[in-house]
């Protein structure tokens, strides 16, 4: 799982605290993320049920919803109720020795972003997305929470960094080859470098002006 860690990973109760995925950089869909948007709040609620006011169940064979969130693996135990299900499904494979944590992937898991084209992953990092995309012209959807400061660049030129579903982000891509960057720059780091800026600056001056 270390290996492809764009994937995110669907665990039982219980069984990992999600510091453990994060310390290994590794994700999980499932609604630990502190900043959980009040959109997708509410497409997981209309689909499945909440575990706590942040934490929620996927059921193992809503496989359509675990593709969509760019699931890659499931995480489970035998002493889980829905070990024998998984175990028994033709839409995963158990991988990894078998111990007190069993690890299924999913047979024909997607990645966290869709595009129909050639698509090559050059960056995968916690505030940054870049991928290599040969255009036919259309639109690049990353499964990823639309929030303020995240923005998209396309060859280093910013375009408009559009909701998908009213969840997600996506960006229109012109044809050609092209280099797709989500990146999260929020206006408040923007402001945090413009303040450091001008307080070495005017610390500058002052220096200046005592050795005058």
């Amino acid at each position: 799982m270390q290996s492809e860690p764009s994937y995110r990973i669907a665990i039982g109760e219980g069984l990992i605290i999600p510091v453990m995925l994060r310390h290994s950089g590794l994700a999980t869909p499932q609604g630990f993320d502190p900043f959980m948007s009040r959109q997708y709040r509410d497409y997981i609620t209309s689909k499945f049920k909440m575990r706590s006011d942040r934490e929620f169940e996927i059921p193992a064979d809503r496989v359509d919803v675990l593709k969509a969130l760019g699931v890659g693996y499931y995480v489970t135990s035998d002493s889980r109720p829905e070990y024998a299900a998984i175990a028994a499904s033709p839409n995963y494979r158990e991988i990894g020795e078998p111990s007190y944590y069993r690890v299924f992937e999913l047979v024909d898991k997607q990645p966290p972003y869709r595009f129909d084209g050639p698509v090559e992953k050059l960056a995968w990092l916690p505030e940054t997305r870049r991928f290599k995309v040969q255009s036919q012209g259309g639109r690049f959807v990353l499964a990823e929470q639309y929030f303020p400061g995240w923005r998209a660049t396309i060859d280093g030129q910013e375009f408009p960094n559009q909701q998908w579903e009213g969840l997600f982000q996506s960006v229109i891509v012109p044809a050609g080859e092209h280099t797709v960057e989500f990146s999260y720059r929020p206006d408040s780091v923007k402001q945090g470098i413009q303040i450091s800026a001008a307080s070495w600056l005017a610390l500058g001056v002052l220096l200046l002006v005592r050795k005058k």
